[in-house]
């Protein structure tokens, strides 16, 4: 069921897999339905409500464990990018990607892989940096 798509990092264009489904879908609510009903059979003996309840706990495990697999497979393995926490706060996902880089440093286990395409800042040479104290007036 899981539809699994081929996409690039935004941040190194390294390619990875991501899982193409956020939410769970009909058939996934089917499936949660015939299992409830099952082991309402199992549990009850009988036709029983309390089969929602069952249903309800197993669809809402699955589409947390769902909407989890589907964040987690977002995250680049080569760089350590995450384009969702990206949106929220570009600075956090700095840090994240820079905490990535640097634990790949000093792990033994990835001295002989590679290391990943990074963009790199091109600053003009004449170009001075202003910071955001000073102020540029001209008279």
């Amino acid at each position: 069921m899981a539809r699994i798509q081929k996409a690039l990092c935004a941040f190194c264009g390294s390619s990875m897999k991501v899982y193409g489904h956020r939410h769970l879908g009909p058939v996934n609510f089917l499936m949660i339905g015939i299992l409830s009903f099952y082991l309402m059979f199992v549990v009850w003996d009988d036709f029983d409500l309390r089969a929602l309840a069952i249903f309800v706990c197993l669809a809402f495990i699955g589409e947390v464990l769902t909407h989890l697999r589907w964040r987690l497979s977002l995250q680049c393995k080569s760089c350590g990018f995450d384009p969702v926490l990206y949106k929220k706060n570009n600075e956090a996902a700095a840090q994240k990607v820079k905490a990535h880089l640097e634990h790949r440093k000093m792990d033994p286990t990835s001295f002989l892989r590679p290391m990943p395409k990074l963009p790199v800042r091109k600053v003009k040479p004449g170009a001075e940096k202003s910071s955001k104290n000073t102020l540029n007036l001209q008279i």
